[in-house]
């Protein structure tokens, strides 16, 4: 059984309580079909199966915001690792494909070493204000898989 932890924004699967046990987890916009293919993939990707996903604006991303005011705009995706950390926009995505490994990581890395943050946030805020236009590439709803690793509401 998985559990969130308000105050540390870490995942727990109740099965496992050793530090092992904690997952990284991604919030995004469960209201934006790109969004949703995009969380799609990350799952089908993630060979080790512990990556965690919730809606942004739902009880857990409003829980995460109370700990962590910084985080109040709701305009982007949030990546909070295994250790904690905190990421938002493009450093959310970066972050996301970078712990998936595989080939995607050079990628990620190399996205983050040539293109400054700012650069890279500004092309992650144009995409995400004209979403709209790429939807035919979404996904009305999560698949199954992805579905399995959405955190259950806490309270």
């Amino acid at each position: 059984m998985r559990s969130f932890t308000e105050s540390t924004g870490i995942v727990n699967h109740g099965a496992r309580p050793r530090s092992d046990a904690r997952a990284p987890l991604l919030l995004y916009d469960d209201r934006c079909s790109i969004c949703r293919r995009f969380v799609s993939i990350l799952i089908g990707a993630d060979r080790r199966g512990t990556l965690q996903i919730a809606p942004l604006n739902g009880p857990i991303g409003d829980a995460i915001r109370r700990t962590r005011p910084a985080l109040e705009p709701r305009d982007s995706a949030i990546w909070i690792g295994i250790d904690g950390t905190v990421s938002t926009h493009s450093d959310a995505m970066l972050d996301a494909i970078e712990y998936l490994g595989g080939a995607l990581t050079p990628l990620g890395k190399v996205l983050r070493s040539l293109v400054p943050r700012p650069l890279r946030d500004r092309a992650y805020t144009a995409f995400a204000n004209n979403r709209n236009l790429f939807r035919q590439f979404g996904m009305d709803e999560l698949d199954e898989r992805a579905q399995s690793r959405t955190v259950p509401d806490i309270g």
